[in-house]
C-alpha cells in the first residue's frame, strides 16, 4: 500500500472515531499521477505544490518515473453549541479549487489542470505544466491613507511593461466568502510610480480595507486553465488578540503584524521585495509611500476650481431658463 493510502486510512479511522467530538477534521484529499512539462516527464525530485486561494496546502516530490503523489489536508471544522466556528482555514473543504505549481531555475510553472477538493477522495490525474506568468507581488498595503482618500496599494511586477491590466485583478476575502470585493486593474486608477520603476500604484476606489486586519490577493487570469489563479496573497492583523479571525480570510499563512494607523502601511522588505509566503517575516509596518504626484496634483487642482465650475454651470442653466 502506498504511503499516501496508509495516511488516508488512518485519517478515516481518526475521523470515524471523532464524529462525536467537538471538532472533526475533514478527511484529506489525495491526488496522484504523472507530471509533464513540454511533453517530457518532470525530472526526479521536482517539487510540486498544491494551492487553495493563494495558500500552499500540499507539497510533494516527483520520483524517478515522473510519478507524483500529493495529499491536501482538510479544514478543521469546530462546532460549539450548534454553531460552526472556523476562525482559521487550515485546509480544503468540498469544491475548493486546487491549482498546482512547479519551480525550475527561478521560474514558476502552473499546471493546465486544476482540481476540486472532495472530502476523502483519491483521484488519479496527470499534470501538464506550462510557462508561467511573472511572479508579481503585493508590495505595500495602505488601509489608512494619511490624506483621507481612497485606500491604495503598490504592486511589484518584474516586467511591468508586459502587464495587461485586464488580466490581473485584486480581491479580498470576507467572513465565509472568497470574494467579498474584487476589481480588475483595468477598472481601477493605476500609475507606474516612481516613473520607470517596477512598481504600480493602484487606487482601490474607496474604503475597501481595514487597518485592523484582513487579506488581499493578486490574481491573474490563466487562459490555459481558463480560471483566475492567485499569484500573491497578503494577510495582516493589527492586534495580539486578533481582529482578523474569520475564515477563509484568515488562514494558516502567518499574518503581518502591527497597527496600521493613519499614514502608515504594511510594506515588504527588500529590493526587489522579499517573498517567503510568511507575511510576519516579509512585511513591516512603516510610513506609507505617498500617492503619485500627478494624481495628487489632480486632486489639489480640482478643489479650488470646483466652485467656479459649479457657478458657471448654474449661470448657464439660468440663462437657458
Amino acid at each position: 500500500m502506498k504511503p499516501s493510502k496508509v495516511l488516508l486510512v488512518l485519517a478515516v479511522m481518526f475521523f470515524v472515531g471523532s464524529v462525536s467530538a467537538v471538532g472533526a477534521p475533514v478527511i484529506p484529499y489525495n491526488q496522484y499521477g504523472l507530471a509533464y512539462k513540454g511533453g517530457t516527464l518532470l525530472p526526479q525530485n521536482s517539487a510540486i505544490k498544491a494551492w487553495i486561494d493563494g495558500v500552499n496546502y500540499g507539497n510533494t516530490s516527483v520520483n524517478a518515473t515522473g510519478f507524483y503523489d500529493l495529499i491536501v489536508p482538510g479544514d478543521n471544522i469546530t462546532v460549539i453549541n450548534g454553531t460552526t466556528v472556523n476562525p482559521v482555514k487550515e485546509g480544503g473543504v468540498d469544491n475548493d479549487l486546487i491549482y498546482f505549481t512547479y519551480e525550475e531555475n527561478g521560474s514558476i510553472y502552473f499546471a493546465n489542470q486544476t482540481a476540486l477538493y472532495v472530502n476523502g477522495s483519491s483521484v488519479e490525474k496527470n499534470l501538464t505544466f506550462y510557462a508561467t506568468t511573472q511572479k508579481a507581488l503585493i508590495n505595500e498595503v495602505v488601509a489608512e491613507p494619511g490624506d483621507g482618500g481612497n485606500d491604495y496599494v503598490y504592486l511589484y511586477f518584474p516586467d511591468i511593461a508586459g502587464v495587461s491590466l485586464q488580466n490581473w485583478k485584486l480581491e479580498k476575502c470576507g467572513n465565509g466568502s472568497y470574494s467579498a470585493w474584487s476589481a480588475t486593474l483595468s477598472s481601477l486608477t493605476t500609475q507606474v510610480y516612481p516613473t520607470g520603476s517596477n512598481y504600480l500604484y493602484v487606487d482601490l476606489g474607496g474604503n475597501i480595507l481595514s487597518g485592523n486586519g484582513g487579506s488581499l490577493k493578486l490574481l491573474w487570469y490563466s487562459s490555459a486553465s481558463t480560471t483566475w489563479l492567485c499569484i500573491d496573497r497578503v494577510e495582516w492583523n493589527a492586534t495580539v488578540g486578533g481582529t482578523h479571525t474569520y475564515s477563509p480570510s484568515n488562514t494558516v499563512m502567518p499574518d503581518a503584524t502591527g497597527a496600521t494607523t493613519s499614514g502608515m502601511a504594511i510594506k515588504r522588505i527588500g529590493t526587489p521585495p522579499v517573498d517567503t509566503d510568511d507575511c510576519a517575516v516579509d512585511f513591516i509596518v512603516t510610513s506609507a509611500t505617498g500617492r503619485p504626484p500627478v494624481i495628487q496634483e489632480h486632486v489639489v487642482l480640482m478643489l479650488p476650481i470646483f466652485p467656479a465650475i459649479l457657478i458657471t454651470v448654474l449661470a448657464t442653466f439660468r440663462r437657458r431658463g
